[in-house]
């Protein structure tokens, strides 16, 4: 009796149709157009949150420009000026430059915080930072920190003074030093060409530190004459015996 049953209600379900309708067009539409939508609304979502970040980080950028202007005001820092990308320099009377920089994007540690670092004299014709060694003659490490941008002006300078300057004001000493030995080096150099070669260099001869054309007369005589501050290495080819003892003679002199 109870598979008879069983049988008869799954007839009446076949004779009422099909169980399962495929949608209509119009059912279609709505649910691709319900699609879109919540596809849109996520994007519009998505770039309201960017736009509001871009501000926020924007107003905190401008906040920390003050706040770093701020600063080298309370440090003693003349020739205050701003670059073009918001990077704030500043130089005190001893020619000490402070160099500080904002930084707002991403998550890490560097997030909302102020660099500190600093630039330091070069010789003529470096475009890099020297390399700086301390007493025991190993490389110095560039002097730089970075400090939370919530903080105030006059507590991010008390940073400054107590973590940074110390081995800022020792790294620009040294790196003075080192530069203006460099230059002195350079001017000995060109001085002892110059001395050399009877006139003043060009600037390949300046670049190389180096004299090789119209330096010797003889008809079958060539070579160079370099130079390291006044240390002058001569090297002449096609000399004769004679020409060669001469030039040992003189050395010989100390001349």
């Amino acid at each position: 009796m109870a598979i008879t049953t069983d049988i008869i209600e799954i007839k009446k379900l076949f004779d009422a149709g099909p169980l399962f309708r495929p949608a209509s067009q119009s059912q279609l539409q709505a649910r691709e157009d319900e699609e879109d939508k919540r596809h849109q609304d996520q994007q519009d979502a998505y770039q309201k949150t960017r736009t509001e970040q871009e501000a926020s980080r924007e107003r905190k950028k401008q906040v920390a420009q003050v706040t770093m202007k701020k600063v080298m005001t309370l440090l003693g820092m003349g020739d205050v000026r701003t670059s073009e990308w918001g990077d704030v320099y500043g130089k005190n009377q001893a020619g000490e430059e402070i160099h500080l920089s904002y930084s707002n994007y991403g998550r890490g540690a560097d997030f909302n915080r102020i660099k500190v670092s600093g630039n330091y004299p070069k010789a003529r014709g470096e475009n890099t930072h020297r390399t700086v060694y301390g007493d025991d003659r190993k490389e110095m490490a560039h002097p730089s920190m970075t400090v939370s941008a919530e903080k105030s002006p006059e507590l991010i300078a008390k940073d400054i003074t107590r973590r940074f300057l110390p081995a800022h004001k020792d790294y620009h000493t040294r790196s003075q030093a080192g530069a203006k030995e460099a230059d002195t080096y350079e001017d000995e150099t060109i001085t002892a060409l110059e001395l050399v070669k009877g006139e003043k260099l060009s600037d390949y001869e300046l670049q190389r530190h180096e004299i090789s054309h119209g330096t010797f007369r003889g008809e079958h005589t060539y070579g160079k004459v370099s130079a390291s501050g006044s240390s002058v290495r001569v090297e002449i080819s096609g000399l004769t015996p004679q020409q060669a003892k001469a030039i040992v003679d003189i050395a010989n002199q100390g001349v």
